[in-house]
């Protein structure tokens, strides 16, 4: 059990002077606060086998320092890039090939009616399949088998339309 407090004057100039040593190592004021009460927290967790004030002095320093060395070496393998200066998210728009959706739209338009619906609720409205079993009122298993028949037709149909589809300059 440990001799003292940490309300102890001793205790808190120690604890005031290892969180100026993280201040002083590490640049960012938060990340050295964080730093300094992860020491307090061990600090609290080993109280027992403090044995001195000298050996607190001393444990307190050592273990400060040793989080900040552990701090900046997982920095170096971090990249960090302030939010200002990070492109938006987002994807380029992709040129509408309007040839291939034309074709696309007539083979889809030949198929049966159910067939057809269940391919446009699927793809153009992007629904799930439960979604569409739903608006349907059928089983989900039925909109799985007649999906799984309109793209079977649908495959040999538009699979030349594939071949003819130029995605993005073509490099010489």
């Amino acid at each position: 059990m440990a001799l003292f407090s940490l309300s102890s004057r001793p205790v808190t100039s120690c604890l005031l002077a290892s969180r100026k040593c993280c201040v002083d190592r590490l640049r960012p004021p938060s990340v050295a606060e964080d730093i300094a009460q992860d020491a307090y927290l061990d600090l609290y967790r080993n109280l027992d086998r403090i044995e001195s004030d000298k050996h607190l002095a001393f444990w307190l320093r050592q273990t400060v320092t040793r989080k900040c060395i552990d701090w900046s070496r997982r920095q170096k393998h971090r990249r960090c890039q302030p939010l200002d200066e990070a492109p938006e998210p987002g994807v380029e728009p992709q040129e509408r090939d309007l040839m291939l959706e034309s074709a696309l739209a007539a083979k889809v338009a030949a198929l049966p009616e159910k067939m057809r619906l269940v391919v446009v609720l699927r793809f153009q409205e992007d629904l799930k399949l439960t979604e569409i079993a739903e608006t349907l009122d059928v089983p989900v298993n039925t909109v799985k088998t007649t999906l799984r028949r309109a793209l079977d037709r649908l495959r040999p149909k538009v699979s030349h339309l594939a071949e003819e589809a130029v995605y993005g300059p073509i490099r010489a």
